[in-house]
């Protein structure tokens, strides 16, 4: 590096911050005065309000830019002091009432009280276009806050000198409003500052421009529906030419769109999801965006500039020929280099949007602050002018400092096109699926560091994708009936298998909004229609008491003179809130329905009546289903089928709830459970709880746990009395061989060596030995490794620790070879899509492979190539002194 280099890397950044302003009106109420003595003023005795003006806009923005960036020199609009004096014709004035909250003593908004300004009059522009202080054409970052209020259609002349200063390039930050793509400005910056170019803007916008993007159901499900957009709706096609665009979803999460490699990174709170900090009822707040920018580029003033630029075109096909080495190595230099960048935007931008999100929550959760007029900060940041101002203000000397991102987790999101369920759960993970049971198990999810989404209501937590939008969808519904003026009932309806806790996570998401009573009919006890009436009594007499009735219906789709015999009896009191007795038909009231089904596990089951359409028909299905207003599907803890490999994370969950419910006592004082190994991965993965979470139950309640410290295996009840809810033989061999395999650790490094030898061995003898692999290839051969147990397990199949140290390497039959086959290649084309790779003739230089279809689609060949990858499963682990054994002795 030369020395005039080191000079400039030395010299503090510049940033300037420019684009609409305008004044923020802050107002509070004033209690009535107590003291009613004769020296009292009058008007003291009247409740108040006081007025407090803060800058606001491009002004608030740079005035948190220079907190969150205070080695930086920060230059924005010069106005006139005190601001309070400046004319209603010159600035937008915005208005919001704030209140104390009375949950955590935080000052917030209230209510919007909306805007004012200088009407048909264009003074705005020429009051603030015109005087940047100190604008230098050197600026190292431009932030142009661009609110649809003006400075987009100003004459250039407005703008930065940096952006309109001929062979200039700093880092632009355009931090946009809708109508969004539009303006001089926009223009301007599209054609002359593109390759730098940082757009952020809001989901709410491009929801508003008509791209359909889900809110509060899965951060999974948002982010395909981005993805899905982007290339399929008028803007979104437009967004498609940005390099970086970063789109916020509130304060709790945000998408980062390289446009020039079509990748997409999901940033996200993985305890909370969109919108989740209005549920909780504690007000409102602004200045968010502006915090998310200003972090934003405190990190941003770091990075190397010259990454943000788009690489050249990849080499050529038409330069390619046999054996051109000259080819080969363009494209290695090229493949190297979008791999070089794409991990240091990764990890940079990933960091400053982390940053980001935190900071805006972070100003949320301070609220505003009362400022004394002597305050101390004063005395820190004399340039501050908003310092020496008496009242409510931003707490922007709080907000950037302390930022770690810790509750902020990240996933790379799939193409357009990918599998239609994507899970994070489901992406690539350090550990193998049973190990991360044992985590959650053991020290509860929140300390799993896995970083995946959870979701909570009341005391139950799921992590399962479709659990979560079915659960937040319901929680949906009741918020928004909760707040609407409804006369008929919400129906809502919930499968699942016998012992699946139906009832418990409804209640639960009742518990969360603390606004229901529930209560419970099990319709397989009634005999009569008199019986039926009476229960609507009940729910009536809550009503005229003022209550909002949380009512189950449980086994609703029993039988009652006939199949689905109950259905037509709820028809009435479903659409029109009233229930018939005897000859007198009675109003229901505001009242929320949970059709509970005893012998239908899913929706669809159901619908179907298990296969018998007519009988379905008959009984009014059709018109009780077009009465519901949504329905869950309740997984349970036992496998839905054999690739369903998460179950043992369902299970871990449910297990750890367990346990604290019954036998605290085994819980340290750290809330770790103090539990045998071969305990836990025996209850973990026994196939099958006979009577699901209650055998679970049962299992723990007749083991001898009452004065112990410890659920070792001496307390567990006897094998006979196990097989009532398991199947003992089976749980007794996972007791016996799993507590001998180190479940704390991944496989190690060398099954991955191994499983790459022998693709070596059988495809590609010339090939790139360990060593010299890329680091993807090795992450590639680690997951495979890492699913191992999964896959075995798929085809009845457990792991132990060889005894002797001498593995018994056992034959898998034909069949259970073309299974794990077929898993394999699914789980291969799964990795390639997600990072990035579409189907096509081969090219590793646009990321396009041929094998990205299904299973009997590929050659022969192919599909040799994949049965030789999984024969070798017993060789691999044996290199870890590992062997195969059984689950079941007559396997």
């Amino acid at each position: 590096m030369t020395q005039e280099a080191k000079n400039n890397q030395n010299k503090p950044k510049k940033i300037v911050v420019a684009g609409d302003v305008t004044l923020d009106w802050l107002e509070s109420e004033v209690k009535a005065h107590e003291d009613c003595s004769d020296n009292t003023p009058n008007w003291k005795l009247y409740t108040g309000l006081n007025m407090t003006v803060r800058k606001g806009g491009a002004l608030l923005l740079a005035r948190m830019v220079k907190h969150a960036c205070c080695k930086a020199e920060v230059i924005s609009h010069k106005v006139a002091e005190p601001v309070e004096n400046i004319s209603k014709d010159e600035v937008i004035r915005s208005f919001v009432s704030i209140k104390k909250n009375e949950k955590d003593g935080a000052y917030r908004i209230d209510k919007f009280c909306g805007f004012a300004g200088p009407g048909e009059s264009k003074e705005i522009l020429r009051y603030v276009q015109n005087d940047i202080k100190g604008d230098d054409p050197d600026a190292d970052i431009v932030i142009l806050d661009d609110s649809g209020n003006g400075f987009r259609d100003a004459d250039e002349s407005a703008f930065p000198q940096a952006i309109k200063t001929e062979g200039k390039s700093p880092i632009v930050i355009l931090k946009m409003s809708r109508p969004l793509l539009k303006g001089k400005l926009w223009e301007h910056l599209i054609k002359e500052h593109a390759k730098k170019l940082i757009v952020v803007l809001s989901a709410d916008d491009l929801r508003e421009c008509g791209m359909n993007i889900s809110r509060r159901l899965s951060w999974e499900r948002t982010a395909q529906d981005f993805v899905e957009q982007m290339p399929n709706t008028d803007i979104g096609h437009k967004l498609t030419a940005l390099n970086h665009l970063i789109v916020r979803f509130d304060i709790e999460g945000a998408i980062y769109y390289n446009g020039s490699s079509s990748e997409t990174m999901l940033y996200y709170d993985y305890q909370s999801c969109e919108n989740a900090h209005k549920e909780m009822g504690i007000g409102k707040m602004q200045g968010l965006n502006c915090a998310f920018v200003a972090a934003l580029c405190s990190e941003l003033l770091n990075i190397d500039s010259e990454k943000l630029i788009p690489l050249e075109q990849p080499p050529n096909e038409g330069q390619k020929c046999e054996n051109c080495d000259e080819y080969k190595k363009l494209v290695d230099e090229y493949v190297e280099k979008r791999d070089e960048k794409k991990k240091y935007l990764n990890e940079n931008f990933g960091k400053a949007i982390k940053k980001g999100i935190e900071s805006s929550q972070k100003i949320f959760k301070e609220g505003f602050i009362y400022r004394d007029i002597n305050c101390d900060d004063l005395k820190k940041y004399p340039w501050d002018y908003e310092f020496s101002k008496k009242g409510l203000d931003y707490p922007v000397e709080k907000i950037f400092t302390g930022l770690e991102g810790k509750n902020i987790a990240e996933a790379p999101v799939p193409p357009f096109g990918y599998k239609p369920f994507w899970t994070i759960l489901g992406s690539p993970q350090d550990k193998p699926v049973q190990v991360i049971a044992c985590d959650i198990a053991e020290e509860d999810i929140d300390k799993s560091e896995l970083n995946i989404p959870i979701a909570r209501f009341g005391n139950f937590t799921t992590i399962d994708r479709a659990e979560i939008e079915s659960y937040r969808s319901i929680k949906n519904l009741m918020l928004e009936y909760v707040n609407l003026n409804q006369k008929r009932p919400l129906s809502i309806a919930v499968f699942g298998p016998p012992g699946s806790g139906k009832s418990f996570g409804v209640k639960q998401i009742a518990k969360s909004m603390k606004a229901m009573e529930d209560r419970e009919f099990n319709l397989s006890q009634f005999t009569t229609l008199e019986d039926l009436a009476n229960a609507f009594h009940t729910v009536r007499d809550m009503v005229l008491d003022g209550k909002l009735p949380l009512i189950f219906f449980d086994e609703f789709d029993s039988e009652f003179n006939g199949k689905l015999g109950w259905l037509k009896y709820f028809l009435a009191p479903m659409q029109d809130g009233k229930f018939k007795d005897g000859e007198t038909m009675h109003p229901i009231g505001k009242a929320i329905f949970v059709f509970a089904g005893g012998t239908s596990n899913t929706f669809e089951d159901f619908c179907c009546n298990k296969g018998n359409t007519n009988d379905f028909i008959d009984a009014k299905g059709p018109d009780f289903v077009s009465r519901l207003r949504g329905y869950i599907n309740i997984v349970g803890i036992n496998p839905l089928d054999k690739s369903d490999s998460f179950f043992m994370i369902r299970r871990a969950m449910v297990l750890r709830n367990c346990l604290k419910l019954a036998v605290k006592n085994i819980f340290d004082s750290h809330d770790k459970v103090s539990i045998d190994p071969s305990v836990l991965l025996a209850m973990l993965k026994v196939p099958e709880y006979k009577h699901g979470i209650r055998s679970m139950q049962a299992v723990i309640e007749m083991s001898m746990l009452s004065e112990q410290k410890t659920f070792e295996q001496a307390a567990l009840p006897s094998l006979d009395q196990l097989e009532m809810h398991l199947d003992s033989k089976t749980f007794s061999r996972l007791l016996l061989y799993d507590a001998k395999l180190i479940s704390k650790e991944p496989f190690k490094i060398e099954v991955a060596k191994a499983v790459h030898e022998k693709y070596l061995k059988d495809n590609d003898p010339t090939g790139d030995t360990w060593d010299k692999l890329s680091d993807d290839y090795k992450q590639s051969n680690i997951q495979f490794a890492n699913q191992i147990p999964e896959k075995l397990y798929m085809i009845g199949y457990s792991l132990k620790k060889a005894i002797d140290g001498k593995p018994n390497v056992i034959k898998l039959s034909k069949e259970e070879i073309e299974e794990l086959a077929q898993n394999e290649h699914e789980r291969y084309v799964a990795e390639k899509l997600r990072n990035g790779w579409k189907f096509g003739p081969r090219d590793n230089v646009r990321k396009i492979h041929p094998l990205l279809k299904d299973w009997n689609k590929l050659s022969d060949d192919e599909q040799e190539k994949n049965r030789n990858m999984v024969i070798g499963i017993p060789e691999y682990i044996a290199k870890d002194g590992f062997e195969i054994y059984p689950l079941k002795e007559d396997k």
